[in-house]
């Protein structure tokens, strides 16, 4: 941006706002990245795990499967049940829950409740480390450790106030109009850097960055 501004708080980690949901889901993810390498952020990155229910219905020859599915990690998360296909992970990445979180009768979160990345754990085949700034990870994380601000209650007294574990969920969704089903594992879990201008209605922020398209 040539405004100088955009480079300053508020503006740095305020959301993008876009009327659809396919910018807003790619625009998340590279402001999150940006964010981390101003920061000189270690990065990690991963994949929801796709598995059609009839892979016949998908496509006709299996060697044009994993093509298909590669295809579907670029869907935006409204589309795959609220498990986005590409996320990224860093200590201090802002994020939010796609759906509703309840623990127990005094514990229940909103679906699209800002919270922080403080920690996580990785899968035995991922658990190395190289120094280049980032890398992708070949298997889900096993848990993912984020917190919501001002929250006094707690799920672990070792994790302290208002952090939450978040495992890897399975949702179905539907591929296209004629009902073929697609079972994703992945996390409810998405950067909170962009979103739609019909879910920020009636919310009040210290900034955003809109784009207004053909109406300037």
């Amino acid at each position: 941006a040539r405004d100088p501004r955009m480079h300053e708080e508020p503006f740095v980690s305020a959301p993008y706002i876009h009327q659809n949901n396919v910018p807003k889901y790619h625009a998340l993810l590279l402001r999150a990245e940006e964010h981390a390498k101003k920061r000189k952020l270690y990065r990690l990155w991963f994949a929801a795990q796709d598995k059609p229910c009839n892979p016949s219905e998908i496509c006709k020859k299996p060697e044009q499967l994993k093509a298909k599915l590669e295809r579907f990690l670029q869907f935006h998360d409204q589309r795959t049940a609220g498990i986005p296909g590409l996320c990224i992970l860093y200590v201090g990445l802002l994020m939010r829950v796609t759906e509703k979180l309840v623990k127990n009768s005094k514990l229940t979160i909103l679906k699209h409740t800002p919270c922080t990345v403080v920690g996580w754990a990785l899968h035995t085949g991922d658990r190395m480390r190289v120094d280049d700034g980032e890398r992708f990870l070949e298997y889900l994380p096993t848990v993912i450790y984020v917190q919501f601000a001002g929250a006094d209650w707690e799920v672990d007294p070792a994790l302290g106030k208002g952090v939450y574990p978040l495992f890897p969920v399975q949702r179905t969704w539907l591929l296209n109009t004629a009902g073929v089903k697609v079972v994703r594992k992945g996390y409810t879990l998405l950067p909170d850097y962009a979103s739609t201008a019909f879910m920020m209605q009636a919310t009040s922020l210290d900034a955003l960055i809109a784009d207004c398209r053909h109406f300037l």
